[in-house]
């Protein structure tokens, strides 16, 4: 290898057959305009999505859309009367009601796998004294206490039931209704 052949990062050597003054070197006509080339996209892969999702990358010289300032909590509701005021009252009413129904469910089903367990307590059941004739007795007392418990545990969870479509309703409804006078 001689000392004027320049050498590539990778070893391999160049041959230069002809060397040309930059001043003397031919100019070369202005590049055809193509259309613009569409814009570059990278490829995201979440965790744990399957699926790349495709962003568009933005451009340097393109300004970033500025947000309008928020409004404050006050101005949201200054322009309201005392219909919507109370249309909204009412819808978060629906709303408290919508959501106590659900602890309430767990509450009342609590008390009704409870009721399952009443046995006969309260009797003294002396082993000398029993006879088979009173202990079906006491058995059947036991059963109708604990289906009357269940019967009522059972009518409560259905106007619960009941309650909490009312709420709902009145919670979706009243909030639309709202929003939409809000909006005009």
């Amino acid at each position: 290898m001689s000392c004027c052949e320049p050498q590539l990062p990778d070893g391999n050597t160049v041959e230069i057959d002809h060397v040309q003054n930059v001043n003397e070197a031919p100019v070369k006509a202005p590049p055809k305009e193509e259309s613009p080339a569409p814009p570059e996209t990278i490829a995201k892969v979440e965790e744990d999505d399957d699926m790349p999702m495709v962003e568009l990358k933005q451009e340097a010289s393109e300004e970033p859309k500025k947000r309008p300032p928020m409004a404050s909590f006050c101005k949201l509701f200054s322009m309201m009367d005392c219909k919507e005021g109370v249309i909204l009252t009412i819808g978060i009413l629906g709303a408290i009601g919508n959501g106590i129904s659900q602890p309430l469910l767990c509450i009342v089903f609590g008390d009704l796998i409870d009721s399952m367990g009443i046995s006969m307590t309260g009797a003294s059941l002396a082993a000398e004294n029993v006879t088979a004739d009173y202990m079906a007795t006491m058995e059947q007392q036991a059963m109708d206490r604990m289906m009357s418990k269940m019967e009522e545990l059972c009518l409560i969870m259905a106007l619960v039931g009941v309650g909490n479509i009312v709420a709902s309703s009145l919670q979706g409804a009243c909030f639309k209704i709202f929003s939409e006078l809000q909006a005009t």
